[in-house]
């Protein structure tokens, strides 16, 4: 899921969440969330926290929304997995794109960057 997006400098596994480091004081939690039923993961939730200051911004983005399908992962026998309509790989694409689009804007600049309007 966070693969190819280079400024995110560690992460780690931690539940059905994905925690990494932007920087010195930036920290990103990516989790599936349950938007609409139960216990259908069927959005990811992305959340900028500061260490020392605590939450920056925090979004909501429900599969349907960013890929006109109804995709959830759900948990059987303990197991999660995804339901009956499974992602492709360019599903994994634009999923990819929008968490590297969303991260940036967060991101320490880098020598050489150029400011993006």
């Amino acid at each position: 899921m966070i693969r190819g997006i280079p400024f995110i400098q560690r992460y780690t596994l931690a539940g059905n969440a994905v925690l990494g480091s932007l920087g010195k004081n930036l920290r990103v939690k990516i989790s599936f969330v349950a938007a609409t039923f139960g216990d259908h993961y069927d959005a990811i939730k992305l959340r900028v926290i500061n260490r020392k200051k605590g939450d920056v911004d925090a979004q909501i983005v429900k599969f349907k929304e960013l890929l006109d399908k109804n995709l959830f992962i759900d948990s059987y026998d303990g197991v999660p997995a995804w339901g009956p309509q499974k992602p492709v790989q360019s599903d994994y694409v634009k999923l990819n794109q929008l968490l590297h689009n969303y991260l940036s804007y967060y991101a320490p600049k880098r020598k050489g960057r150029k400011k993006q309007c």
